[in-house]
């Protein structure tokens, strides 16, 4: 059986290297997932946050705006189809 996978994308605003597992331990209790979430950094300050549960995703894009390390982070809904390059990530909704 295959599973969906849904995909935020976040850009963050910050020269500071950006550490994946402090990343995971801060939005755990914050966004409370069911089965728990991956984190992969992609580079170039975005990293890709894998949940099983659109209904999650949906959630954590409505509470925006978040923010890391006093930094701020753009989310968007990532789509596989799409290259990351062509993400703006230059809209925040508050």
């Amino acid at each position: 059986m295959a599973t969906l996978d849904f995909v935020i994308a976040a850009k963050f605003f910050t020269r500071r290297a950006l550490n994946t597992e402090a990343i995971a331990t801060t939005f755990k209790p914050l966004w409370r997932s069911k089965n728990g979430f991956k984190v992969k950094n992609m580079g170039n300050h975005i990293v890709l946050f894998t949940f099983d549960n659109r209904l999650e995703v949906d959630t954590i894009l409505s509470n925006e705006p978040w923010s890391f390390d006093k930094h701020h982070m753009v989310l968007q809904r990532y789509d596989k189809d799409m290259s990351l390059d062509d993400f703006l990530f230059n809209l925040t909704s508050f």
